[in-house]
This record gives structure tokens, sequence and C-alpha cells, in this order.
């Protein structure tokens, strides 16, 4: 009878050892999978930042857009490294602009996630498939990393840099570089125009020049009735509108420097239908007005120089964020 309690005993031992071990077994698979857990975690925890810095962190989801879509997808250590820079530079404005309070008025916030949600659109169209391919972005945020910034720097400008100093001697030189290309941009001009569609028809009006009126050439070959007034038409800016239609640099430089009363030659510019050929009389012309653009070249002047200087005071501001890269979330980004 003993022996068989003795026996029961050293059975009941046996099963709480084992139980133990089993429970040490379990603790130990619980502890295994909690780690692995934990480090999965953390794997795809530090893949969702690409910068740290003094006020908190970026996501890779940001970095990732720059890389798309203001770098068009270019690969390379150079082209990853300039992305990376802008966006640490956008980030810098972002937080400057929170700092002092700047908000965007309603109607650019709007407006901001309007060209967002296009954008978006054009993308996708583009690529002509259902799927959105930047679908790891919201619209808000789109808006806020290529939209905002400039609205904020222009805010931020105007703070940091509220005015500027113009060199004197140095704007001569740039107002008489403007000039050189621009003075026409300042002219009065009046000219008749008569455009036609065939060769032919533009050389039968060029043979008729000096020997009947411009404005009845006009009106044999233009779509004038024939006791049409025909008013001349009056260009501020007659450099923008010879461009915005199509003529040369050398056919632009002969238009505008042609004297009160002479005709051009036959201009060949082209649209969509085809070929359109043109004859220009210079009916009359004012002297450049030269106190408006100087006034226009210096206001831009200035704006360029403040906007130099705001970018130095960014580029400095930038470097003093510390930023860090987090390289998993950096290398996660191809």
């Amino acid at each position: 009878m003993a022996k068989r309690k003795q026996q029961n005993l050293e059975i009941e031992r046996q099963l709480q050892k084992r139980k133990r071990i089993s429970q040490i077994i379990a603790m130990a698979v619980g502890v295994v999978i909690l780690i692995a857990i934990g480090i999965g975690i953390w794997h795809l925890q530090a893949r969702r930042w690409v910068l740290r810095y003094d006020g908190g962190r970026v996501a890779t989801s940001d970095f990732r857009a720059i890389m798309d879509l203001h770098w068009g997808g270019v690969s390379g250590p150079g082209a990853r490294q300039a992305a990376l820079g802008s966006l640490e530079q956008i980030i810098t404005v972002l937080d400057r602009a929170e700092y002092h309070g700047i908000t965007l008025p309603q109607e650019e916030l709007e407006a901001n996630l309007g060209m967002a949600e296009g954008w978006r659109q054009q993308i996708n169209q583009h690529n002509m498939g259902d799927m959105d391919i930047i679908g790891y972005i919201d619209n808000e945020r789109l808006a806020e990393l290529f939209f905002h910034p400039e609205f904020f720097a222009e805010q931020l400008r105007d703070i940091y840099v509220p005015n500027y100093d113009v060199d004197e001697e140095e704007f001569a030189e740039v107002f008489e570089e403007y000039l050189e290309t621009n003075i026409y941009n300042y002219m009065n001009m009046h000219v008749h125009a008569l455009f036609v569609a065939t060769i032919e028809e533009a050389d039968e009006a060029y043979s008729m020049i000096g020997t009947v009126p411009f404005e009845d050439i006009m009106r044999q070959f233009g779509n004038h009735a024939e006791d049409a007034e025909i008013e001349p038409q009056h260009f501020a800016n007659p450099f923008a509108w010879l461009n915005e239609n199509g003529y040369s640099v050398a056919d632009r430089e002969h238009v505008l420097n042609l004297e009160e009363g002479e005709v051009s030659y036959i201009i060949e510019t082209f649209d969509e239908m085809g070929p359109i050929y043109s004859l220009i009389k210079m009916v009359s012309r004012e002297e450049a007005d030269l106190e408006a653009a100087e006034e226009s070249r210096r206001e831009r002047h200035v704006n360029e120089r403040k906007g130099e200087i705001f970018h130095e005071l960014v580029a400095e501001w930038t470097e003093e964020a510390n930023f860090e890269v987090l390289s998993r979330g950096y290398n996660s980004v191809r």
C-alpha cells in the first residue's frame, strides 16, 4: 500500500514537472512571438518616417511624393539627395509659417485643394489606369507640399525681408539689358494687319502696295465690306501680340522696326489649320514709355533680390533644423 502511494506521489511530481516545463515553453514561445510582433511593428513604423528633426518627423510618403511628382521619378543618388533637400526646405517653410501663425485664406485653401485633385486626375488619366497611382498621399498633404509653400514663402519674405535698398549702379546695368529686348512692351503702336490663307493671295496683295491704299487691299482680300471703315489695331504691348501669334524673332524685329506708313514683307506663320500669310502696315507709333518700363523693372528687381535673400534664410533655417535621415524609410522609396 505504501509502495503504491509512493508511486502515485512520483507520478504526480512528474506531471507537475511536465506542466511547469510546458508553461515555461509556452511563455518562451509567447515571448518570442511578442518580440517578433514588436520587431515587425518597429520595422513598419521605421519605414513610415524618412526624416527626424527638432520639430518632429516627416513621413516617407512625403518623400515619395516629391520623388514621383517634383522630380518625375528620376532615380540615382543625386536626384534622391536633391529631392530630400527640396523636402527639407518645404517642411522648414511650413513650420516657420506655423510658428508665425500664418494661415491660408479659405478661397486659397479651396483653390489649392482643387488643384491637387485636378493634378491627381491628370496623373491617373495619363497612366490610363483605374488605380490611383498616388493613393499613398491625400489631397490635403499634396496641397501642403506643392501649393501652400508659395503663399507661405511670400508672407514670410515680407516678415523677414521687408525692404531692399537698390544698388543704383547695378540696377542701371540690369535696366539697360532689359530694354534691349523689352522696350517694345512699352510702346503704343497702331497697325493695319491683313491675313490671307494662300501665298498667291499674299503675293497679289503685296504687288498692289504703293498703288492702292492699304485699306482697299484689306477690303479686297480680307473680310471687310466695301464701304467699311477700317480702324487700325492698337497694341500697348506689340511684342507680346507678335509672339503669341507665332512670329519668329526676325519677323518680330522687322515689324517692330517699321516706320510710320511702311508695310512689312510677306510673313508666314502657322496655326492648327495650316499656314497663314500676313502683311502689317505701321500706321503710327509712339516712343516707349521709359518711366513705366523702369518702374516695372525696378519692382521686379527688388522682388528678385528679396527672393534671393529669403532663399538664403530658408537654407539657414533648414540647416539649423538638424534634419536626420532615417535610413529604413529613405531606402524604402525606390
